[in-house]
């Protein structure tokens, strides 16, 4: 299955003032989405996210031939990428016959991801969280000196990415290397690499 559920808004107010044109806008935006795998259906990918951008600022006409405008802005974003084959529980990994295998989250525990020549299945682990802001402000100074315009102006950002790995039940590779044929290794339980 394939679906896509996006639920968006935005707001913006402007307003003249003594001091100038004042600006605000927000955005946001909730979205969650499914990419199907026409493989193996059962372990598709499911991502999430939330998107918010806060943004003010101030234009101000300094005489009859300068201008100046400053803002500031924050941008966050919230991303979620998950496999939905995982969240099985470790009963399945046993009835599966892989023993050995301590996911750090057992509660995402599910079929391993196995790597064949060709394709891939199965999944990679535990949701895997990314959250990213970004912090701006800038100014922009304008004159007008005859037939001439001059600018200036400075853009300063920070921005912080903070992902939170929570873990992994390991992937395993079949390439060939027992047999010859990377299916008749998996049959025969005997991975390249773990």
């Amino acid at each position: 299955n394939l679906y896509l559920r996006d639920n968006k808004f935005s707001a913006r107010v402007d307003g003249n003032t003594r001091i100038g044109l004042l600006s605000g806008y927000y955005f946001y935006d909730n979205y969650v989405s499914n990419a199907g795998n026409p493989v193996t259906p059962a372990f598709t990918s499911e991502n999430t996210g939330r998107v918010q951008v806060a943004n003010f600022g101030v234009t101000k006409t300094l005489g009859s031939t300068a201008v100046n405008e400053a803002r500031i802005a924050y941008t966050r974003n919230h991303t979620v990428n998950f496999s939905t084959g995982a969240g099985l529980g470790l009963s399945v990994l046993t009835g599966l016959g892989f023993t050995g295998i301590v996911p750090v989250q057992p509660a995402y525990a599910g079929v391993p991801q196995l790597n064949f020549n060709s394709f891939s299945t199965g999944n990679s682990g535990a949701p895997s969280p990314i959250f990213q802001n970004t912090y701006q402000a800038l100014d922009n100074y304008s004159k007008v000196i005859g037939r001439h315009t001059m600018k200036f102006g400075g853009d300063a950002r920070y921005t912080q990415q903070i992902w939170k790995n929570l873990g992994s039940k390991g992937s395993y590779s079949f390439t060939g290397s027992e047999t010859g044929i990377d299916f008749a290794d998996f049959l025969l339980g005997a991975p390249t690499s773990y």
